[in-house]
């Protein structure tokens, strides 16, 4: 009994995209934006992109999707909730409390991205844990033996140092991921580093970026270790397997490994190899073990749903006012609302008992409900209530089977 779950790194989107209030409108840029793959497919199934597959494919599946937002873009987030608003589904909205406490370090005003990544390393790497995100900021996060936040810090990028460059002296500007690519591929070619006394200007810009990137990669490392102990080996007996003692433990990070994300992971992991990994002709340099993961905050919040799901499931839903969710009347919600809490029971049927008819049951509770459909003349609506299971599992019911499910509960 276990619900599927993909993970999606939505692009930026645009207002014009979700203004419309048109469903098929709406249906069509959702699809646009959609990946191929896993996304798509977990949303529609093997049928076409339209209203009818999805809704086809929610019934074969048995609960509506929830969309867990890690953002900090106000804006994108609304514009995300108006984009999936042509599609009954649940958009929650993480918050920073979510991953870690002020008790485990957090402080106030500390990004939700970063301690999502930060979770996501040390179910990635282990603990200690220690990430260096390469994006539009260059940040580090770090965590000592015990998972507790040791704290980080925030730098520019590679690509805003070329742009503050570009707009505040008379520097040329340039594609940066082209220069890049085009330094990294030729000393690799080549099988010479770049000499960081460059004899160009446009190479002059970027070798020096490089140079201080890998400087204050390393030196961040150098000091994460002095404060949580350099490698260690692993003791007899003490494996991945083992480890782990409550919900809460982590897989011990012996060999110190530096979790690598954002669109720069790459070239720092390259970097941070031994003597910058060829790519720039600097002092002689030890290697610094890293791991590189595009998607550390997608293990965070897997980490979270794993450990916190009942809680999250219970809180409010943001995209519960979208045009497909239905206006309740004030009788109706206080009737539906009187079902939050309820104790129900399920059976499940074992495919692979030997006995034929032999089933496990479940007792689970109903954590909240939503509002859709129409009838007819395109006014009403009906609830369905999400039911969380003793086991983790999870979906959503109508009226007629939760009453069933009660009904059975009592009857037992």
């Amino acid at each position: 009994m276990c619900n599927p779950s993909v993970f999606w790194r939505t692009p930026m989107l645009a207002l014009d995209d979700v203004e419309s209030e048109s469903v098929e409108d709406l249906i069509n840029i959702l699809s646009r934006y959609l990946p191929e793959g896993d996304v798509g497919n977990f949303l529609y199934g093997n049928g076409g992109k339209d209203l009818k597959s999805f809704i086809e494919e929610n019934d074969r599946r048995g609960h509506l999707p929830s969309f867990y937002l890690v953002s900090t873009n106000p804006t994108q987030t609304k514009l995300f909730s108006q984009l999936v608003s042509c599609i009954p589904c649940r958009v929650i909205e993480l918050q920073p409390d979510d991953f870690f406490s002020e008790a485990e370090g957090a402080y106030e005003g500390m990004g939700l991205d970063r301690m999502a990544c930060l979770r996501g390393a040390m179910c990635v790497t282990g603990v200690p844990a220690l990430v260096i995100d390469g994006g539009t900021a260059l940040t580090y996060t770090a965590a000592d033996q015990n998972g507790m936040i040791i704290g980080g810090g925030i730098s520019c990028g590679m690509g805003l140092r070329m742009q503050a460059l570009e707009e505040h002296t008379s520097l040329p500007a340039m594609d940066v991921e082209a220069e890049i690519k085009r330094i990294v591929e030729g000393a690799s070619r080549s099988c010479t580093p770049a000499d960081i006394f460059a004899t160009n200007t446009k190479d002059a810009m970027v070798i020096g970026a490089l140079v201080e990137i890998s400087s204050f990669v390393r030196n961040v490392t150098d000091v994460w270790m002095s404060k949580v102990g350099g490698p260690k080996k692993r003791k007899n007996g003490e494996g991945i397997e083992n480890v782990r003692k409550n919900k809460y433990d982590f897989t011990k990070n012996h060999s110190r490994v530096v979790a690598l994300a954002g669109g720069a992971g790459n070239l720092i992991a390259r970097l941070l190899d031994e003597d910058d990994g060829g790519v720039l002709n600097t002092l002689p340099k030890p290697q610094i073990p890293s791991k590189f993961s595009s998607g550390l905050i997608h293990f965070g919040i897997a980490w979270l749903l794993f450990e916190k799901r009942n809680e999250v499931q219970s809180r409010p839903h943001i995209a519960d006012s979208n045009v497909k969710s239905k206006k309740m009347s004030a009788a109706n919600k206080e009737k539906w609302e009187k079902y939050v809490g309820e104790s129900v029971i399920k059976d499940f049927n074992d495919d692979d008992a030997n006995d034929e008819g032999d089933s496990q049951t479940f007792k689970g509770s109903v954590v909240s409900f939503s509002i859709w459909g129409n009838d007819e003349d395109g006014i009403g609506g009906y609830p369905l209530f999400r039911i969380v299971y003793s086991d983790g599992d999870e979906e959503d019911i109508a009226m007629s089977e939760l009453r069933s499910k009660c009904h059975q509960l009592r009857s037992n």
